[in-house]
Order: structure tokens, then sequence, then C-alpha cells
């Protein structure tokens, strides 16, 4: 499948060469676009299992089109999948963190996100925690582990500007904001 734009799950991937095969309950997929890169299998038990390893994740820009959602609180009426996710390159709005190890798997509704691991040339960030998949009050809390050995790089690589030079730190705590985890 070749596509200049293909949407999905109000996401849109741009420039995308998709190949795909079945083997038993198991679909290997290669993907190719300007967000993402690299192989992925899904395999068809339970809710499913996502395990990729990527060159290159650039967390997609939502579709044009994208619906406002009803704003009834209630939980989301979905199983999610276990993940597995490794990509060499990670990116969010522009800020670039490195290599991305995530692993999460579903318990009583909500996702437990049993490893997240940042690593770049400027630190690494251990995390783990949970997202409760509220329709309109969904929210996340994380404990982390961030130890940076260069603090003004790892600011100039998150878009924040060039106010220090230098310098290492080790943050550690746990955090909560509303939304799911990549709307922290």
């Amino acid at each position: 499948l070749s596509s200049d734009s293909f949407d999905l799950l109000d996401k849109r991937f741009n420039n995308l060469k998709l190949s795909a095969q079945i083997n038993g309950n198991t679909w290997l997929f290669g993907l190719k676009s300007d967000e993402i890169t690299g192989s992925v299998r899904w395999v068809q038990q339970g809710a499913g299992r996502l395990l990729a390893n990527l060159a290159q994740l650039n967390w997609p820009q939502d579709t044009p089109d994208k619906k406002v959602k009803d704003k009834a609180i209630k939980q989301l009426d979905m199983r999610y999948p276990d993940l597995d996710i490794n990509a060499e390159n990670f990116e969010i709005n522009k800020k670039k963190f490195g290599r991305l190890e995530l692993a999460a798997k579903e318990q009583n509704g909500n996702w437990m996100i049993q490893k997240l691991v940042l690593k770049n040339a400027d630190g690494v960030m251990n995390a783990s925690g949970q997202w409760n998949n509220w329709k309109t009050q969904q929210n996340t809390q994380m404990s982390f582990n961030w130890q940076m050995t260069d603090i003004g790089k790892t600011l100039k690589r998150l878009n924040m500007g060039d106010a220090i030079k230098g310098g290492n730190a080790l943050l550690s705590g746990q955090v909560r904001w509303a939304g799911s985890p990549h709307e922290f």
C-alpha cells in the first residue's frame, strides 16, 4: 500500500508505504512514512499485542478533520493491546527524545506502563505508571528517575532554549497530569 496521506485513529501519516503479511494469528508489517519507519508485529490474542522495532517514530499530527469527542464522563469502551515498542529516534512536537523503550499492559480497563525509557546522548529517563482512560477526565500518573549528563543540551533538545550551559542533574519523583501519556 502506498499513500500520500493515510488517516488512522485520528492521526495523519504522510508518504506512507506499507507491506503486510499474515502468519497464523500474527500480522507482520513493514512501514515507511514521514512519521514512522520500521517493522511491526500484531498478535491477535485477547485484546492483542503490538510489538514494534522502529528506526523512527515521530508522533503523528491529528487529522485535519478530527472530530470533537462527546463530553460525557465515562470510561472509554475498548480494550487496549499490550505494547512492546522500541524506537531508535522518538520525537513529539519537534522535541527529540532519543531512543524509546515502552512496555505496557491493560489492567482493569487502564494501561499499566511497566517500562518507559528515553535515552539520548545527554541522559536517560526511566519511568513507570498508569494511564486512566476516562474519556473527558483522562489522567496519567508516573514515577520517574531522570539522569541528565548535560542539562543545557537536554533543554535545547526539548526546544526549551539555550539558557543553561552544561551541568548535570538527577531528578526523581512522581507526576500526574490530565490527559494521555503523550499529552504531558
